[in-house]
């Protein structure tokens, strides 16, 4: 590739999937690693009329054993999606910490996926299985989570045509929030869990293999599903609450004088557009943080009745995120309990106190001064 290739398009969410082979008595497991590319997914270049982007990838188990494997190449546009498949032989049943890397050799850009994954032990007499994989980030409840999971039969036998896999999604009090079938091709079973009607909350994801009426190998995980906050100006007093403390006022007036759905959604669109630190990338950093950051001050920060994101710490956690120093005084003689966030970056110190003793924590520095000092930033 020369100096003078022109880019079409970044680096951005690079996929990451895999299935196990289990450790038996008589040998060890591997890992086959999937690297699924797509079309935003590398730096493509022109160079003689033809679009092409040389990549390197690694999967690597840091910790483990030293498990490693890696592969690359060169593709053209035209062969996108593109699958780069590595195997990281010689595993011991256990759990594993698998790291992808992908680096555009272009731009010299890394994009790095993190995932546990379990090499089952497949024993004679008993069918054993993998860990259940969920696809993609943070689970809400506005969308669906795609699953896999695999399964293997006692070793030296094969996986017979009628056996079948289902799916349990329960809460915390042990109520059935969603349940299935799953389809299966190789041993993997895969399916989608609907999530449009299931509270946010905790659950546990139960995934059983039947053959006839016995199960024959289960798996459980524990997943969270988060609230679907409504960014996009679907009810634009709700929207106007949740971004009030990072929106300028322009953006809030826009959002108010919109007089349809179609106009708030292209408002706050804009706004996520012109916050976006990476333009060039189908990823928004700014709108997954703000977002991990609403979820944040639910949990933390609401009190009685009033939302976090209406309280003063929801408000400044929201637009300067977690304190680089916390100092926490609950129980001071003779004074209020208060509580000092110090920022590095921006550089402010920000003070709460609680004048009645009940958990309510206000603002004592100027909203005006943290707003500047974010906007210097």
């Amino acid at each position: 590739m020369t100096g003078s290739a022109l880019i079409l398009s970044a680096l951005t969410g690079l996929q990451l999937g895999w299935t196990v082979a289990p450790a038996t008595a008589s040998g060890s497991g591997s890992i086959t690693v999937d690297a699924m590319l797509e079309e935003h997914d590398l730096v493509f270049v022109t160079e003689d009329g033809a679009e092409a982007a040389s990549f390197e990838a690694v999967a690597s188990l840091p910790g483990n054993g030293g498990g490693f494997a890696r592969s690359g190449g060169t593709i053209a546009r035209a062969d996108l999606p593109f699958t780069q498949r590595l195997v990281l032989n010689g595993l011991e049943a256990g759990r594993y910490d698998l790291v992808l890397m992908l680096r555009d050799l272009e731009s010299g850009r890394t994009t790095v996926r993190e995932a546990t994954v379990e090499v089952p032990a497949r024993v004679t007499g008993n069918w054993s299985s993998s860990m259940v994989r969920i696809e993609g980030g943070t689970q809400r409840i506005s969308g669906s989570a795609d699953v896999a999971w695999q399964v293997f039969p006692p070793e030296g036998e094969e996986i017979p045509d009628s056996l079948t896999a289902a799916f349990l999604l329960r809460g915390a009090s042990g109520a059935t929030a969603a349940e299935g079938w799953m389809e299966e091709s190789g041993g993997v079973f895969s399916g989608t869990i609907p999530l449009e009607s299931v509270p946010a909350g905790d659950y546990e994801l139960v995934m059983a293999a039947v053959l006839g009426s016995e199960i024959q190998t289960a798996s459980v995980l524990s997943i969270e599903v988060e609230e679907d906050w409504d960014l996009w100006g679907r009810d634009a007093k709700v929207t106007a609450e949740l971004v009030r403390p990072i929106a300028e006022s322009g953006v809030l007036g826009d959002l108010e004088n919109a007089d349809s759905e179609s106009g708030r959604r292209a408002v706050m669109s804009q706004f996520w557009k012109d916050h976006d630190p990476t333009p060039m990338t189908v990823e928004n950093e700014f709108l997954d943080q703000y977002l991990e950051r609403l979820d944040y001050i639910s949990k933390k920060f609401s009190r009685a009745g009033t939302p976090g994101i209406d309280t003063d710490m929801g408000r400044v956690y929201a637009l300067l995120g977690e304190p680089d120093m916390l100092e926490d005084m609950p129980f001071e003689t003779g004074n209020y309990p208060y509580q000092v966030w110090t920022y590095f970056t921006p550089s402010i110190t920000v003070l709460f106190v609680d004048e009645y003793g009940v958990g309510m924590y206000d603002l004592h520095t100027p909203w005006r001064d943290i707003r500047r000092a974010y906007e210097r930033m």
